[in-house]
């Protein structure tokens, strides 16, 4: 018995041949157009698509990377200041008993960024600075007048007076000495020749009131308004 061969299936290739075989001229030829304008719609179908594609990467590519740049300046001004502390009232100790001597202090402290520095002055309210009512104490009576020295009063005499004390106060200060207050009239105490520190710099202001062993000084309560004042240089 003779066996038959079985054939392979054709492939699409090898079935399109055998139908444009058997096709009449004319109809190969219509065959052969269409697929030439298929190609060639194909072919602009796929530039356009690949055209259109790299244009929308390139645009994705510089939002991403950034193409496109831009910048600002910015600045701050820092501008020149200046401050001051507010210590706490001074009550003067011990109490005085018919004679002998109180003392208290008061510490202000500076703060500026000025790079030539600051200075600093007290003054009083009134004149003579130690007052109760009409009753008073007199100003220090340094000789001479204006320049600082050594605490002393004489026996019959009350008196008031003050001490600078700090790394910036004025050398004449140096070595207790003291000096009376001018009333509203400004004296100045401490200076720096530069920005002070961030902390700031203190200056300490040392009171002093005594009554002489023969004097025979009012009671009451006696006040004093001193104000401080920082400026720079």
């Amino acid at each position: 018995m003779q066996k038959t061969k079985k054939r392979k299936p054709k492939g699409l290739i090898e079935k399109f041949g055998i139908y444009y075989r058997h096709l009449p001229k004319k109809k190969r030829r219509i065959l052969l157009c269409e697929i030439e304008i298929f190609s060639v719609f194909g072919f602009v179908f796929l530039a356009l698509s690949s055209f259109m594609i790299f244009g929308y990467l390139e645009t994705l590519n510089g939002i991403v990377a950034g193409d496109a740049t831009d910048s600002v300046t910015v600045s701050v001004t820092v501008v020149s200041s200046i401050s001051i502390d507010n210590p706490v009232d001074v009550i003067l100790s011990p109490n005085i008993e018919e004679t002998g001597m109180a003392n208290g202090s008061a510490t202000w402290n500076v703060k500026t960024n000025h790079a030539a520095g600051w200075t600093l002055s007290v003054e009083a309210s009134t004149t003579p600075a130690m007052q109760s009512g009409a009753n008073s104490f007199a100003d220090y009576t340094e000789v001479p007048p204006g320049t600082p020295e050594a605490w002393s009063v004489a026996a019959a005499d009350s008196e008031f007076g003050f001490n600078a004390a700090g790394t910036y106060a004025e050398a004449g200060f140096s070595g207790s000495k003291y000096l009376s207050f001018d009333g509203a009239n400004q004296i100045q105490i401490a200076h720096r020749n530069a920005p002070s520190e961030g902390a700031g710099d203190d200056t300490t202001v040392n009171f002093r009131a005594e009554v002489g062993a023969s004097h025979n000084q009012p009671l009451g309560t006696y006040d004093a308004t001193i104000t401080a004042t920082a400026i720079t240089i």
